[in-house]
């Protein structure tokens, strides 16, 4: 047999062993944010996402890149070749880093955001090596995000009025 007729006869037998399905799109979930560091002119933040592959195989991430958007407002867009893992049916934490420009910043809130749920866009690219080869996977998550406590200005209003007590 030829090599190539060998590739065609393995991806076919792969395809039927797993449902005729070459691979399911893995699932992202937003978890948490924190802020790493307030700057002159930006903050910067760590997004944690919760990333499972539902496939019988590992994937690897070879690469990727994002753009996220906060109430329509786009605040960071980023790119990254480092090689992650994702275990099959195992949920990991993936962590991107944000960075908001303080203008960027002005105009989230000035669209008085619930902070409840705050609307969030991710989209992006993975580049994924499968075992049928290497593929890109289209990343694009809506879902809203709940401001941590520490992080709004409540919690600070009611640091200085305890103070002064």
């Amino acid at each position: 047999m030829t090599n190539t007729l060998i590739k065609i006869l393995l991806l076919t037998i792969f395809a039927f062993t797993t449902g005729c399905s070459v691979m399911s799109t893995p699932d992202v979930a937003f978890k948490d944010i924190s802020i790493t560091e307030v700057g002159t002119s930006s903050v910067k933040a760590d997004a944690v996402l919760t990333v499972t592959n539902k496939n019988i195989y590992d994937l690897k991430i070879i690469n990727y890149n994002y753009n996220f958007n906060v109430v329509d407002v786009p605040v960071s867009v980023s790119k990254s070749d480092v090689l992650l893992n994702l275990p099959s049916k195992v949920p990991m934490e993936v962590t991107l880093p944000i960075e908001i420009a303080y203008g960027d910043f002005i105009k989230i809130l000035s669209k008085k955001p619930d902070l409840e749920k705050v609307p969030y866009h991710l989209t992006g690219n993975l580049k994924l090596d499968t075992p049928v080869g290497k593929l890109n996977y289209p990343l694009d998550k809506k879902g809203t995000l709940k401001v941590p406590d520490k992080y709004r200005p409540s919690y600070y209003t009611d640091i200085i009025k305890d103070f002064f007590k």
